[in-house]
């Protein structure tokens, strides 16, 4: 059978442009060299998925390193050892509030200790002004009262934090059943950069954390 004459002219300058064999079927392609070709091109996009790979690591590895190394050297703190209440007895006990509670401590101090701290701050702060009217309130009927009940979590940080600091509180092991006498009270401020860093105070019992505050983060 004759074939069409503008297929002919097709097959023709296809196999000259690349190198394919036409026998009036189907064009056969060099599989040696296509194969060779096909190779060389993986190995060099893998090349170049390794050294991309490579590239980011170092890069991540980079910042790491710089982001700790302000870390360490932008860090400045100084610790100082606190005395606390020793006992929970007598009639200063006889109402008490909780300042912090977890599995293994409770911290607390007496009710008058709290409303006198809760006094003071609202007459030197400007515009601090925090309602004790339902504590006094829950004190008439209540022996212990939880701080968590009353205050939002920022205000219950600050609060006990600054019971912790003046050591008029009182703190009880619940695993040993025993009374806490001292802690170590750490101030630590961190700058990374201009305007960038934070602070925290941090609370230790036998030199181990036990308790740890944000003071401020810029």
């Amino acid at each position: 059978m004759r074939q069409n004459r503008f297929l002919d002219g097709y097959y023709s300058e296809l196999n000259s442009k690349k190198e394919v064999n036409f026998n009036g079927a189907e064009p056969i392609v060099k599989k040696t060299e296509l194969i060779s070709e096909i190779g060389a091109d993986v190995k060099q996009k893998s090349r170049m998925k390794r050294l991309g790979l490579m590239v980011i690591s170092a890069l991540i590895c980079g910042v790491a390193f710089t982001f700790m190394g302000c870390k360490e050297k932008g860090c400045e703190s100084h610790k100082e050892k606190v005395s606390l209440m020793e006992s929970d007895k007598g009639t200063i006990f006889e109402k008490a509030v909780v300042l912090y509670e977890d599995e293994k401590y409770l911290v607390k101090t007496p009710l008058p200790y709290f409303l006198n701290d809760m006094e003071e701050r609202n007459g030197y702060y400007h515009g601090y002004n925090v309602d004790t009217a339902a504590i006094i309130s829950d004190g008439k009927t209540s022996n212990l009262l939880y701080l968590s009940s009353y205050f939002e979590k920022s205000l219950c940080d600050d609060t006990t934090t600054d019971f912790l600091r003046s050591g008029q509180c009182y703190i009880y092991n619940k695993k040993t059943k025993g009374t806490i006498k001292k802690i170590v009270v750490e101030h630590k401020d961190c700058h990374y950069a201009p305007l960038v860093g934070h602070g925290e105070i941090n609370f230790y019992i036998n030199n181990v954390l036990f308790l740890s505050i944000g003071t401020w983060i810029s």
